[in-house]
């Protein structure tokens, strides 16, 4: 006796699941490609890469530009999200530099050639913000307060005694 072929069902079965298979994990992969990690708010970020803000508002995009020292820095608003902003700038990848998010999504930063600074990530603050002894302290996370250079926190607690001082 010989045996049967399989029947044709079986075989569409057969030839149909291994892909499936393949086409799930492309899936995974793409998705894993294309969502960033979201950072909590506070979390120091160091390195360049792509980040998405703790609300999930905003993206950070830090990306070392080809043959040279400086960094690009782009901040726009994540897909799908209504009136979305964006805010792009250079900064130099040679100094120490650093960025974290608030827990309403605004981006604080430092870099030697730019100082401290912020930019608000919704449409209505989306405004690039240097930061000094003139203001724009408020509400700055105490993670990056602290990675400040001394300088920096010197400036800080200039302005902080001078709004302790100008308080009734």
């Amino acid at each position: 006796m010989s045996p049967q072929p399989p029947s044709e069902p079986r075989i569409r079965f057969l030839t149909l699941v291994p892909i499936l298979a393949v086409l799930i994990a492309l899936g995974f992969v793409w998705y894993a490609r294309n969502n960033a990690p979201r950072v909590a708010a506070g979390q120091l970020i160091r390195e360049t890469g792509v980040y998405t803000a703790p609300g999930g508002t905003a993206v950070l995009t830090l990306r070392k530009l080809e043959g040279q020292d400086r960094i690009s820095v782009d901040v726009s608003a994540h897909p799908g999200t209504p009136e979305a902003s964006s805010a792009s700038w250079e900064i130099d990848g040679t100094q120490p530099w650093l960025f974290t998010f608030d827990a309403d999504d605004k981006l604080w930063g430092y870099s030697p050639d730019q100082g401290p600074h912020s930019v608000g990530t919704t449409p209505a603050a989306n405004a690039f913000t240097s930061i000094g002894i003139h203001g724009g302290w408020a509400g700055i996370p105490e993670p990056l307060l602290q990675a400040l250079p001394a300088e920096s926190r010197d400036v800080y607690h200039e302005w902080r005694a001078s709004q302790d001082t100008a308080a009734p």
